[in-house]
């Protein structure tokens, strides 16, 4: 019991220090019109009023087409695209009891979408640390 109570308390403490606002976008629904080919989604909104960030990584990276690959072609394209990677910590307390982190989900952070690309748990159901990524200027 010890232990869920400093776990607890170190969580709150971060939160007090270095929280921010995010919000979790679970699609609740998702339609398909077979004769337009539009696809309508219904997403549930779960706002988390302080989340813990740390920041993992960015940069720029370079991706080849697959010409370039291969031996002595004379043309080849690539290109430059800008990532980011954060790691959030989300206290279980800030979200429903109903909820369930899976990485379908998309969090909005900073009025950016990242994609969820890792789920930990926490011991004794205290939260979750999500690795989350932004590839700039992608639709979701």
């Amino acid at each position: 019991m010890n232990s869920l109570r400093f776990l607890s308390s170190v969580i709150l403490k971060l939160k007090q220090e270095f929280g921010e606002p995010l919000s979790i976008l679970v699609t609740a629904d998702e339609t398909t019109d077979f004769e337009t080919g539009v696809v309508t989604t219904v997403n549930t909104e779960h706002k988390v009023k302080k989340a813990v960030e740390v920041p993992e990584s960015s940069g720029r990276k370079f991706a080849y087409d697959i010409a370039f690959l291969a031996a002595n072609k004379n043309f080849t394209y690539g290109g430059n695209y800008d990532i980011n990677t954060k790691v959030v910590l989300v206290h279980s307390r800030d979200v429903p009891k109903t909820y369930t982190p899976t990485l379908d989900n998309v969090i909005n952070f900073r009025s950016k979408p990242y994609r969820i690309t890792k789920i930990d748990e926490l011991a004794l159901n205290q939260g979750w640390i999500f690795t989350i990524k932004n590839v700039e200027n992608t639709p979701l």
